[in-house]
């Protein structure tokens, strides 16, 4: 059975109670996609201290070539099996089964190779884009908000004050580099 942290892999069972299970014809790999040109699109590999601007990267990269739903959850696994209703209950493997996992496989390949070496940690143990994207948002994302917020309040209460331009200026300027 497919879940998150085992994507399926289509397998013919002997006989079935009521019916009989059959191995359809494993598509050959398609690219209907551009993620084989991914690496020239995604500049900035994750690291523990830029997950908003890579995630800023990826997020219309995925959505552009509509492979976001893999990642947030919306594109979900087909069932491994489809019943065809003839004579005699057949059981085949569901082909649209083999292109999610080929698919959710090239988004899982992609963002690992998007990970600079200082979190790539992260991606053990994950075997779908949705696991990974899940757990990179957990560890990375809550830290990155918390810290552009308090950067960006810090730069809002930023007073002047009797301090020189040139001071004032200057402490304003590493906030602004800080943030972006």
């Amino acid at each position: 059975m497919a879940n998150e942290q085992n994507p399926p892999v289509p397998a013919a069972d002997s006989a079935s109670a009521g019916g009989s299970a059959a191995i359809a014809a494993i598509p050959e790999p398609r690219h209907t996609n551009n993620l084989h040109q991914a690496h020239h699109l995604v500049s900035i590999k994750l690291s523990s201290v830029n997950y908003l601007f890579w995630k800023a990267q990826l997020v219309p990269f995925l959505r552009g070539q509509s492979l976001f739903g893999y990642v947030d959850g919306t594109s979900v696994c087909p069932p491994e099996y489809v019943t065809t209703a003839t004579e005699a209950t057949v059981r085949t493997v569901n082909l649209l089964l083999v292109v999610w996992v080929q698919q959710d496989q090239s988004i899982l390949s992609m963002l690992i190779s998007s990970m600079a070496d200082d979190v790539l940690y992260l991606a053990i143990g994950h075997l779908t884009s949705r696991s990974l994207w899940m757990a990179i948002e957990t560890a990375l994302g809550s830290t990155s908000r918390a810290r552009s917020l308090s950067l960006l309040t810090q730069l809002q209460s930023l007073h002047q004050g009797d301090a020189l331009p040139a001071v004032y200026l200057g402490k304003a300027q590493v906030l602004v580099e800080q943030l972006a």
